[in-house]
């Protein structure tokens, strides 16, 4: 909206060159004052028509910058929802490194919540169960539908923990959630 308002700004503009070329063409065979007076009444019709141009465009910014706030009143809800969820939440990036987490997955694997983020998910599955995480995710790929996945779960300290989780492949920036 707002480019357009540029382009009609720019299009109103040349108009308004054109028109005055014309009015000015017109009366160079009149009196100096004649031509002032048409000059003068020409520039502020001009100056008139720049000032609505002007406020629409400030009408438009306005609303925008409205919607702006509310897109962002909105993320910060749902960001506050996903942080404060007492079931575990994280995302990854297509390559399986966390993006996001939340502190009750940060709780169920025993580690500290600054410590997940960029580290890859992988590093907390048990080695003998990466073959079949790794199937699991390719999987993914192929079907953009919800998946519960039965997963071993690896804490901080070695201990196996079980989990049953929601996967759904996102589009990008998020690529996939856990």
């Amino acid at each position: 909206a707002l480019a357009h308002g540029r382009q009609t700004h720019i299009l109103l503009a040349k108009g308004l060159g054109q028109e005055l070329q014309h009015s000015i063409g017109g009366i160079v065979d009149q009196p100096a004052g004649k031509i002032l007076d048409v000059t003068l009444e020409t520039l502020q019709t001009s100056l008139a028509e720049l000032q609505v141009t002007y406020e629409a465009l400030q009408t438009q910014q306005d609303d925008l910058l409205e919607k702006h706030q509310q897109v962002l009143q909105e993320r910060q809800r749902y960001q506050d929802l996903f942080d404060l969820s007492l079931q575990g939440a994280l995302t990854t990036d297509g390559y399986g490194t966390i993006t996001q987490a939340n502190q009750a997955i940060a709780e169920l694997i025993d580690i500290p919540l600054h410590h997940l983020i960029g580290k890859p998910i992988l590093s907390f599955i048990p080695l003998a169960n990466r073959g079949e995480f790794r199937q699991k995710l390719l999987s993914l790929q192929q079907d953009d539908r919800p998946q519960t996945w039965n997963l071993v779960l690896q804490q901080r300290l070695g201990q196996a923990v079980a989990a049953r989780v929601r996967v759904k492949r996102c589009p990008p920036p998020y690529e996939s959630e856990l």
